[in-house]
Formats: structure tokens, sequence, C-alpha cells
């Protein structure tokens, strides 16, 4: 069986204070959280700051959770994820200037947004495992009542271990990637990251990380991270709500 994991890597520039006091100093090498799958690690480049956590889908599930009923409506990540003393969750759909979702969401098998938009990517997790594809290779119909979790974005930062045509752009971002060392597609790389060059960060995912796929989600201020595992916890905060998050839990948890 192909091992799976996902792992969330949130990057931002130093000055923001408020999430370099939450952080240690430096952590050169991963660190297991206690009782859980996941491990962590601190990188620090010369430009940014990288949170990742690298998350084993045996032993933990991904959901999208929903700020409210309806797709308009917006929270803060860790409004979403406060009752759970052992949660990994940041932001995830772009949405529109009427703050309704955009893309295909799926979640536990129940289609959230059916607006499927074929020239984005897509973060698809089912079985156990996690693929990046484009909106014109997934086929929705037949996936989505086996998924756990379908989340669209742009650009696709990484397409076969290759870095594509990118926009130069520097932004906060969040971004998930699929490692290239998995040969099952059990793990994955959630990034959010603040004012970080498009193709800086696509060469990171590739050096540091070894991902294979990549792709972009909401960023700006709705990048966010909300993380508590054990004595561990994290907190990026984002500059405003969003209309849903990416949610890691343990495996056997009511999402």
């Amino acid at each position: 069986m192909k091992r799976c994991a996902v792992v969330f890597l949130a990057v931002y520039v130093c000055c923001l204070s408020s999430v370099l006091q939450a952080a240690p100093a430096s952590l050169p090498v991963w660190q297991k959280l206690e009782n859980s799958g996941v491990s962590y690690r601190l990188y620090k480049q010369p430009e940014f700051v990288a949170h990742v956590f690298d998350v084993d889908l045996k032993l933990h599930q991904i959901r999208i959770l929903n700020a409210g009923e309806n797709l308009q409506t917006h929270a803060y990540v860790r409004q979403m994820v406060a009752l759970w003393p052992w949660v990994i969750a940041s932001n995830a759909s772009f949405f529109d200037e009427s703050q309704r979702v955009m893309g295909l969401v799926v979640n536990a098998g129940q289609v959230i947004s059916k607006h499927l938009i074929k020239s984005w990517g897509i973060l698809s997790v089912r079985l156990g495992h996690a693929e990046i594809l484009s909106g014109q290779e997934f086929d929705w119909k037949s996936h989505a009542s086996q998924a756990d979790a379908v989340v669209q974005g742009l650009p696709r930062l990484v397409v076969h271990k290759k870095i594509p045509a990118l926009k130069a752009q520097s932004a906060t971002r969040t971004i998930v990637c699929v490692n290239s060392s998995d040969k099952d597609n059990h793990h994955l790389f959630l990034i959010a990251t603040s004012r970080v060059d498009t193709s800086l960060v696509a060469h990171f995912l590739v050096d540091e990380l070894g991902c294979e796929e990549a792709l972009n989600l909401d960023g700006g201020p709705s990048t966010q991270l909300e993380a508590r595992a054990g004595s561990f916890s994290l907190s990026m905060a984002g500059g405003w709500g969003v209309p849903n998050a990416l949610v890691i839990l343990p495996v056997g948890v009511s999402p």
C-alpha cells in the first residue's frame, strides 16, 4: 500500500511579528508531533520563512469545512476549527467579488460547489491518495462520491517536477504540493506564504521539498493557518474571513 501524507507549509515574511513570536527560532530537522502521524519543520530562507507540516494520510483525514451553509458566508479559519483540540487547518478556495466560492469543492463525497473551472488546477484527496491535476483531467462526476476533499486553485506552480512559465508576482500564498519521493501519492504539502515571488517559492518547492506537483490556493489576506497538536501550537492570522478551510483531523474524529 502506498504511504500517504499531507504537508502544510506556511511561508511568510519576517515582518509578521505575531507569527514569529508563535514560532520557534529554528528547526533544522523534522520534529514529530506527539501522538500523531504529523511531522513539522521550520525553514528559514533568505527571503522568507516556511512552516511545513507533513501529515500521514493513513492516520489523518482531510476535509473542506464551510464557514456556513451559504457559500457566501465567511469566517476566520481559527473560528471554524475552534472546537477541535487537535487540528491543522488553512484557508482553501478562492472567492469572487460577491464573496462566493470559486471552483469545484467536494467534502466527504458531497459536492459543495459544482462550478468546475477546467483551466484551473485541482487538489483531490480520494481513498487515502492525494493528487494535483488540471481541471480538464478531473472527472468529478465519477470521482466526487469517493472524494474526501476536492478544491481548486491557480496557478499550478509545479507540473510534472517542472516549473512552468509563471507571472512574476509577490504575494502571500497558500499552496498544496505532492512530494515526488512519495510514489504512492500519500504525501502532500500545504503552503501558506506571505509576500514571496511566484518563481522563488516554486523553486523552493522543487529544490527543498521535492514537489512533483504544486497548486496555489487563495492567498493575500486570505492566507491563514491554525495548528494544535498536543503541546504544539501555531497560529497564523489572516486579514479577513474566508468561505472555507482545508482541515486535517485524526482518522476517527468527527469532522
